[in-house]
């Protein structure tokens, strides 16, 4: 195998240039936040490179490819893969094959211009950390609807500052993911079913500022969550109807793990009736509630 690692090019003259590699396979591609990073302004053909690292146009901040082919993936980390590429507006990723990747842990983190449907059909049965995945993506609203993770254990801040993102998501739910912490926090536009929480602990500002989020949320299982703290701080979008529904559903589910004050932001519930027998009673159980009070 013939390394050609870390080659320069030197030109008489500025301006931009077409490059390319020739190869019978080309590995180890990784700007890594580092080197030339904003040197690279487009990919006009994949061919024959294979992404075997993470972090492989980590901070290439003026990089939009317009490839319609796809890259070899034969890497199972592809966490920071684009994060930083503040110039990502609609790539195409449709033919590309993510059945071997299992991080994708900031991989689209501040990419401020990104907005894309085509990653829609990936194959994702093996995705084990989104978290972070589009953090800070504020104009991302792309579709999902077709992943299906049963892998995955973290949605950890994966639509956190997401702010345009409204898709369904409740299929990245499957398995074994332990925490939504933070995972639509400031996600303003978000009004979808959530995930199944069945077997999350951690729902710390899950739905923080996210305004527009109006769920009945009274069939999840939430007695084995642990932290909730935060949990719809400052949300103001929750309708009477949907908190009450809240409110009786998860009263019905007995002992809570949590011990503490859940926030529900400015919700309002209806008094004199089941509902507010609810509350009153999930406060005996956790320790408090804060809310908008009655309707």
């Amino acid at each position: 195998v013939l390394s050609y690692a870390n080659r320069s090019h030197t030109y008489s003259t500025g301006g931009v240039y077409t490059i390319t590699i020739v190869g019978d396979t080309i590995a180890g591609f990784q700007f890594n936040n580092g080197g030339d990073k904003a040197k690279l302004l487009d990919v006009t053909n994949w061919g024959n490179l294979d992404i075997t690292t993470n972090r492989a146009f980590y901070g290439c901040s003026n990089f939009d490819f317009t490839a319609t082919d796809a890259p070899t993936i034969s890497t199972t980390d592809m966490s920071y893969s684009f994060a930083g590429n503040i110039s990502l507006t609609d790539p195409d990723f449709s033919s590309w094959d993510m059945s071997l990747v299992h991080s994708t842990y900031f991989m689209f983190q501040g990419d401020s211009l990104f907005n894309t449907h085509s990653m829609e059909n990936w194959d994702t049965p093996n995705f084990s950390d989104m978290g972070f995945m589009f953090y800070l993506a504020v104009v991302f609203n792309g579709r999902l609807t077709n992943w299906s993770t049963p892998n995955n254990t973290s949605l950890r801040a994966t639509w956190k500052q997401a702010y345009r993102f409204n898709q369904p998501i409740a299929q990245l739910g499957a398995g074994n993911v332990t925490t939504l912490q933070e995972g639509l926090s400031n996600a303003t536009d978000f009004n979808q079913p959530l995930p199944s929480l069945s077997n999350i602990t951690i729902l710390f500002k899950a739905l923080e500022n996210s305004d527009a989020f109006d769920q009945n949320m009274g069939d999840y299982d939430i007695n084995q969550v642990s932290n909730f703290n935060s949990f719809m701080s400052s949300a103001t979008g929750l309708s009477t109807a949907n908190y009450d529904a809240t409110l009786i559903g998860w009263d019905a589910q007995g002992s809570m793990a949590f011990s503490g004050t859940v926030n529900f932001g400015g919700s309002k519930y209806t008094s004199g009736g089941a509902a507010e027998a609810a509350r009153t009673s999930l406060i005996s159980k956790w320790g408090g509630i804060i809310d908008g009070g009655p309707a």
